[in-house]
């Protein structure tokens, strides 16, 4: 009886520590939301994406209460490329939040990404976090964000509020 037990128990350990991981490997619906706001400015910079293509940015200036919009559509292969990105960063295992160590103040210009896909959701958001700190799914997906908004020139010319500063992101690997 006792060997019975101790053998049941022994699978039960194999067959516990062997499970597969679920993983996606493909997405049919997604929405990436990438904003950028200050508490203190009321600024808001809103970046939108969804699977047909459409690209559309928001920015509300500071101490305004209108928002001027952007709309664009990508290119089949800038966005079967973001997708990718997309599908990799859903499949990673991240933290929430990344903050600075020197000031976790609460009115820092904080950066919110959430990528919602019809199989998982994903929010993270970042307080003037070092890009070393961040894991590489969430570097190449900012960094092709920074590269959308070069290419497809979505960056409505207003000035930045005091404390912000824009910056491109690079995967150097």
């Amino acid at each position: 009886m006792k060997t019975t037990n101790l053998i049941f128990l022994l699978s039960l350990l194999l067959l516990s520590g062997c499970q597969k991981k679920f993983e996606i490997e493909d997405i049919s619906t997604f929405e990436l939301h990438y904003n950028i706001e200050s508490g203190w400015t009321g600024y808001v910079y809103d970046l939108q994406l969804k699977e047909t293509g459409e690209l559309r940015v928001e920015i509300k200036p500071p101490l305004s209460d209108t928002y001027l919009c952007s709309i664009n559509y990508l290119s089949d292969d800038d966005l079967m490329n973001i997708k990718l990105l997309i599908v990799d960063l859903l499949n990673s295992e991240i933290k929430n939040e990344y903050t600075s160590e020197l000031n976790e103040a609460t009115d820092l210009p904080c950066i919110t990404l959430n990528v919602k896909s019809n199989i998982k959701q994903l929010e993270t958001r970042l307080y003037q976090s070092n890009e070393s700190d961040l894991p590489t799914s969430l570097r190449n997906i900012l960094s092709s964000i920074s590269d959308l908004r070069l290419k497809y020139d979505l960056d409505i010319d207003l000035l930045l509020p005091e404390g912000f500063e824009d910056v491109t992101i690079r995967n150097l690997t």
